[in-house]
């Protein structure tokens, strides 16, 4: 049987789907530069530092509307998990802002917490732009959705021959 956490993660899926118009655009591109692995330094590292530079760039990504009003979220970027308590998504905070070895460092510390159970509830709100990648599971391409309280979910497959599928989803009423 479900779990009460599965359960609201379920009636949150449906509301979410049912209330916000959402549109989809994909793409597949070069990822050969993302997929140089020094260090700690991963495709997800170079992806998250990637996507804030954008967000800096276009706000509508970063715009949440909330009730009839609407506010621009300071960058940041939310990553999807799954967890033993379901799925996830923390956000980081600062990746426009340090270095890809803190952006590592500070993926990792949000995984080994996720997986504990001990995130901030800081650290799970008020990331309109989340990042969802399949790629390690070997799937190609897939389409996410938008959550209560998101702009946008950009869903990640694997990189084959040097290029992956990107494909964003929107919350049309703002983007």
């Amino acid at each position: 049987s479900l779990t009460t956490a599965q359960l609201a993660l379920i009636a949150q899926m449906q509301k979410s789907l049912a209330e916000i118009p959402q549109f989809h655009v994909a793409r597949q591109l070069d990822v050969g530069l993302l997929l140089v692995k020094t260090g700690q330094i991963t495709f997800t590292v170079r992806l998250v530092r990637c996507v804030a530079l954008a967000l800096e760039k276009h706000f509508r990504l970063r715009t949440v509307l909330a009730g009839s009003k609407v506010r621009v979220e300071p960058v940041s970027v939310a990553i999807a998990m799954e967890t033993p308590r379901g799925l996830i998504a923390p956000a980081l905070r600062t990746a426009r802002l340090t270095s890809l070895e803190d952006i590592a460092a500070d993926l990792k510390s949000l995984r080994t917490r996720a997986e504990a159970g001990t995130l901030r509830r800081e650290e799970l709100v008020d990331a309109p732009f989340a990042i969802s990648n399949l790629g390690m599971f070997q799937v190609d391409f897939f389409s996410g959705f938008v959550f209560h309280g998101q702009t946008a979910v950009l869903a990640v497959g694997r990189a084959v021959d040097g290029k992956a599928w990107f494909n964003l989803a929107a919350d049309h009423r703002i983007v």
